[in-house]
């Protein structure tokens, strides 16, 4: 395992850490589901984005290409449209049997408080959770994590663990095996084509047929 520098530490501990930190934070305090506290949340997202970019940027004096970032082309978007399928009609329906089997409660808890948000802040919290999510778990713990160990296994595994975890005080225990078994394909996917903005089509436009075009909540 090579030693990292600081600038990598603190770059993996705001990109594991903080989302984490950020969620079990909001399930403590009252009102930590609520309209403002869920804006406040999303705004803290992106100020982490830009964080982990200048640590990349300055610090690490690496290009965002380091991420996965590429061009933006139609062939991310294809791509991204293709695992977005894959997901939705494969990986999703896995995900919710293997909950079911393990008798655990579904998402049903963590939607309500979720659609009773407004339109708009659901609508920004796709995009926060498609972009900065992306970014941090996949662009940037994952290319770090290989660079340290030199195995993408071990690196999109712990990616992945966190990932999952990080979903628990919203969603519960039984939502996070779903957000286990997709994140380990938005892990591999990743691995694969090495395109972050097609895992960020992906994300999103999962996250809008869930979130946004899902019924409102009675």
């Amino acid at each position: 395992m090579n030693r990292p520098s600081p600038a990598v530490v603190v770059g993996l501990a705001l990109a594991l850490g903080s989302p984490a930190l950020l969620a079990v934070t909001d399930d403590l305090i009252p009102g930590g589901h609520g309209a403002a506290a869920n804006l406040t949340a999303q705004l803290v997202m992106w100020v982490l984005l830009g964080a982990v970019v200048v640590i990349v940027l300055r610090f690490e004096r690496q290009p965002i290409s380091s991420l996965g970032v590429r061009t933006v082309s139609s062939r991310s978007l294809i791509w991204g449209l293709i695992a977005a399928a894959a997901l939705m009609y494969g990986v999703i329906p896995i995900a919710m049997a293997l909950l079911s089997f393990t008798g655990l409660p579904a998402f049903e808890e963590g939607l309500s408080r979720v659609l009773a948000l407004p339109l708009w802040l659901r609508i920004g919290a796709v995009a926060t959770g498609g972009v900065v999510e992306e970014v941090l778990y996949r662009g940037y713990a994952i290319t770090r994590l290989e660079a340290l160990t030199g195995s993408r296994v071990f690196a999109a595994a712990v990616s992945v663990l966190i990932f999952a975890l990080a979903h628990w005080p919203l969603w519960g225990p039984g939502p996070v095996v779903t957000f286990f078994v997709s994140g380990a394909f938005l892990a591999a996917w990743f691995l694969w084509r090495r395109d972050l903005l097609a895992n960020i089509v992906a994300h999103i436009v999962v996250d809008s047929f869930g979130l946004v075009f899902a019924p409102p909540s009675s």
